[in-house]
């Protein structure tokens, strides 16, 4: 019996904002379009829209300087508009259907914990969390607070990884399907720190335990912030051929591919 295969839901997501979840959600999908992949957008961060106004931005520019780059199809989902939680994910599961055609989903999710945030966590395949150096960041993870030296081993959970942890729980009880997660840690500086190698310390320690992947990390650059805004990506400007611009698209290839190869990994599976 044939089985028609679904779209891989890919949520980028955080508890914070500010982390590079637009941005990088962008890069990623259009990487997609470049491997040969039919790519949806679903922009679910709130009344802000960040990711909807950088596609429709890129739309523009392109019938401006009559250009014809990859620009991938995006729906804007304001929960906002519903006076109920359950409504809201009932119109984010219609909306999903109308993308099933697709090979990839890519959803971008709000900066806060919501109950329709926490839906989206449930809907995804594979999440993905930004993390910069920060420790506000950091603290989303893991309880920096209560941190003692003697005791790495018992790392206890941020609030954002807890609310992560039910969520899985959720969506296994419910369909017996995993949701793989992968902490990408984005906008690190070039020199390596204290905070850097304190960062990675952190994380190794946490993903056994909380069983994330620790996937390829992106630089500081501020060639992503200059071209966001117009919807453009380092993935456009192939006559940007200095080092930090060709760093930064292996960067994203590597990312991406990262997330591909778990993809397949669990098809097989």
């Amino acid at each position: 019996m044939h089985v028609e295969k679904k779209p891989s839901i890919i949520v980028w997501g955080n508890a914070k904002g500010g982390v590079g979840k637009s941005t990088l959600a962008l890069h990623f999908a259009l990487q997609c379009m470049h491997e040969k992949l039919s790519v949806a957008c679903l922009d679910a961060d709130g009344d802000q829209g960040t990711l909807f106004r950088s596609i429709e931005n890129r739309k523009q520019y392109c019938r401006q300087k009559n250009l014809s780059f990859p620009i991938p199809e995006i729906i804007r989902f304001r929960p906002s508009a519903y006076t109920s939680t359950a409504l809201a994910t009932t119109a984010l599961d219609e909306l999903l259907q109308r993308c099933e055609h697709f090979d990839i989903i890519v959803i971008d999710t709000q900066g806060s914990d919501t109950p329709v945030g926490r839906y989206v966590h449930q809907r995804a395949r594979i999440l993905i969390s930004p993390v910069t150096e920060s420790p506000l960041d950091l603290d989303l993870f893991v309880n920096i607070s209560e941190i003692q030296e003697q005791s790495h081993h018992t790392l206890p959970l941020g609030s954002y990884a807890h609310m992560v942890w039910e969520q899985r729980l959720t969506k296994a009880s419910q369909t017996q399907e995993p949701l793989e997660w992968v902490v990408l840690r984005n906008r690190m500086s070039s020199q390596i720190s204290r905070t850097q190698i304190h960062l990675e310390k952190i994380l190794k320690s946490l993903a056994p335990r909380v069983g994330f992947y620790i996937g390829p990390s992106v630089g500081d650059r501020s060639i992503f912030r200059e071209l966001f805004p117009y919807g453009l990506t380092v993935l456009d400007r192939e006559g940007l051929t200095t080092l930090a611009h060709i760093t930064a698209r292996q960067e994203i290839k590597s990312a991406t591919q990262f997330i591909l190869s778990l993809l397949k990994k669990k098809e097989k599976s």
